[in-house]
Parts: structure tokens; sequence; C-alpha cells
């Protein structure tokens, strides 16, 4: 049998725990509220990745290949270039630029010299703010008020899940209070019964008058 069609045959007997359970579990509602949690949590990763190093490389090449005037130009050229640049933004505030470049070039022209030529550079940039950003206040600052909108953010669904399953748990009080109510309402009927029959009993012997019956 199938879990419905047995708790239909023999009935379902939950307590309130397994009830809140099912309903953390099943509600629509509230694995909405926990999925929306679960994504502004990720606020605060997006808010500290602004002290991420980023790390850019870029290469090119180039291929030239075309008659000239003279053969002393030279009918072909290559060119290729390599760069490395990394970026990091300090706890401080400072901007940390470290770059590496590099080029090589060479052609059969008859005026170059240096047939390969290479060219090499290195270059490392500081940037210290004086007065919007010193020592980083305005970036620690963002990350804190992202964690407190992410609190309270928090709080709130909180107070949504808990008002659906406040409103589980009076449903299964309510449940609780009716299967009560019918057994009592069940008791109040046997009585009645067995007081019917000892008065219809009466009435057969003649000790008792019809309007008791």
């Amino acid at each position: 049998l199938s879990w419905a069609e047995e708790a239909d045959r023999e009935g379902l007997y939950l307590s309130l725990h397994e009830v809140l359970s099912l309903a953390v579990l099943n509600n629509f509602d509230v694995q909405l509220n926990l999925y929306d949690r679960w994504i502004k949590d990720t606020d605060i990763d997006n808010a500290r990745s602004i002290f991420d190093t980023v790390l850019t490389v870029e290469g090119d090449y180039e291929y030239d290949k075309s008659k000239k005037p003279s053969i002393i130009f030279g009918q072909s050229a290559h060119t290729g270039t390599a760069n490395v640049t990394l970026e990091k933004k300090l706890v401080t505030g400072t901007d940390l630029l470290l770059s590496f470049e590099n080029q090589r070039a060479s052609s059969d022209s008859a005026f170059n010299i240096l047939n390969p030529y290479y060219e090499s550079a290195i270059e490392m940039k500081f940037t210290q703010p004086l007065l919007n950003n010193f020592f980083g206040m305005n970036d620690w600052g963002q990350v804190r008020i992202t964690k407190i909108d992410v609190h309270n953010f928090n709080l709130e669904t909180l107070d949504k899940i808990e008002k659906n399953l406040a409103d589980v748990e009076k449903a299964y009080w309510d449940v609780v209070i009716a299967v009560g109510l019918v057994g009592v309402g069940k008791d109040m009927y046997q009585r009645a019964l067995e007081f019917y029959e000892i008065n219809k009993k009466k009435r057969e012997i003649g000790t008792s008058e019809l309007t008791d019956l």
C-alpha cells in the first residue's frame, strides 16, 4: 500500500515535532524563505570580493607580410606581446598593481640591428587614499553594512518561517481538539443510548411514562 492508502486505512498518528519537521521539509513557503536566506548570505562574499586578487593575462601576435617599395625594408614582420597584471586592494585601502610586459619583434628588414628584438618592463604601483578611504574605512564599512543587512534579512526570514510553523502548529492543535471533541461526543452518545435503553425497558414493564422514554 502507498503511504496515503495506509494512512487512510489505519490512521496516521504524528507528534507535533514530526508535523513541524514535515512542514520544514515540504512546505513551499518555508523552503522558499530558506532559499532566499541562502542567496542573501552570498552578499557578504560579494562585498568581501573587493579584496580579491585579480590576475589578468593578455597575449597578442601580429604577422605582417606585404610588398615594400624596396627589399631593404623587408617583406615580413612578426610582433608578439605577453602581459601579466596582478591587482590587489589591501585592507588598509591601498591599491596594489604589479604588471609585467614583454614584447618580441622580428623582421627581415635590413635596418633592424637587433633581430629579433626583445623588450620587457616591470611596473609596481601603490595608491593610498588619504581622505575618503583612509585605511580602508569605506571598504570595511561597506562590508559591515552588508553583514548588518544580511543579519536583518535573516531575522525577517526567520519571522516568516516561524509564522508558517505557527500556522501549522495551530492547525495541528485544531485537529487534536477536534479529535478530542469527537471522543467526547461519542461518550455522550453512548451514555444517552444506555439511558434510552434503560427507559425503554422501564416503559415495557410499565415503570416509566412514555414522556420519559
